[in-house]
């Protein structure tokens, strides 16, 4: 990100069936796109990203969680989903040996 920030990881679900219509600039919409971003940055760059969401007519709703207030609980959460994946990936390459 060009303001200070990482991005950790990026996940699309793929294009589903709203839970109910909803209408964002004027327009109906039935199906979306989902994605999840996990990154870390300041607060002020959460302030003009959501600006920028509110503002794009191809997005139709979005939501920013926090996952911890201190950067140690954040790093340690990475450290953990990035052990399980290396193990995960090991484990595959294991199984496509055989």
């Amino acid at each position: 990100m060009k303001s200070g920030g990482v991005v950790r990881k990026i996940d699309s679900w793929g294009t589903l069936v709203l839970p109910q219509r909803m209408k964002r600039h004027k327009t109906p919409h039935r199906i979306g796109d989902y994605w999840t971003l996990h990154f870390d940055t300041s607060p002020r760059t959460i302030q003009s990203l959501n600006k920028i969401l509110r503002q794009d007519p191809l997005v139709i709703r979005w939501t920013v969680l926090r996952c911890g207030s201190k950067v140690e609980d954040i790093a340690r959460q990475g450290r953990v989903a990035i052990q399980g994946s290396d193990a995960w990936n090991a484990a595959t390459e294991r199984m496509d040996r055989i």
